[in-house]
């Protein structure tokens, strides 16, 4: 199984972060600053790599793929999101896959987005989430379900090798 290959110091992927964050709140800022402080000091400071993803990846009927090396192993550390100025209840979803979101097994998380322009932020710093064949981003209108949804958000995930 192929361990992520395009993992980079994760001083770079905080000033990633930092310019993605640049109009979040300043508690969402304030939560990726403990992250990386923590990351830094208890794990050793591990390469990482930002995942970017747009609301239209994850309006795409059955996801889309933003890790798609199906033998792709890694952990996921954090996921930040932007709902669209729509108070439209959408769930965000994670997929261990490397092609879309049919398995409901392979379901690794959902966040519900319900209020307009709703910031999250959800970090897994110690443990993380494993996965092992690639990701996929979606959103549906249901936490139980498969219709797909819209007017979601953007957002990226953050990644480990291990």
């Amino acid at each position: 199984m192929a361990v992520i290959s395009a993992v980079v110091n994760s001083n770079l992927t905080r000033q990633k972060v930092k310019a993605a964050l640049a109009n979040a709140q300043p508690a969402i800022v304030e939560q990726f600053k403990e992250f990386f402080n923590y990351m830094a000091t208890q794990l050793g400071n591990p390469d990482s790599l930002l995942v970017a993803f747009s609301e239209a990846d994850c309006d795409t009927a059955g996801g889309t793929a933003i890790r798609s090396t199906a033998s792709e192993s890694g952990v996921v550390r954090a996921i930040y999101l932007k709902k669209l100025a729509s108070g439209t209840d959408n769930w965000f979803k994670l997929y261990d896959d490397n092609t879309d979101d049919t398995t409901n097994g392979d379901a690794l998380i959902a966040v519900p987005l319900h209020i307009a322009s709703q910031e999250v932020a959800v970090l897994f710093p110690k443990d993380g989430i494993p996965y092992t064949n690639g990701l996929v981003v979606t959103q549906h209108t249901t936490l139980i379900g498969t219709t797909d949804g819209s007017d979601g958000g953007d957002g990226f995930v953050i990644i480990t090798a291990t």
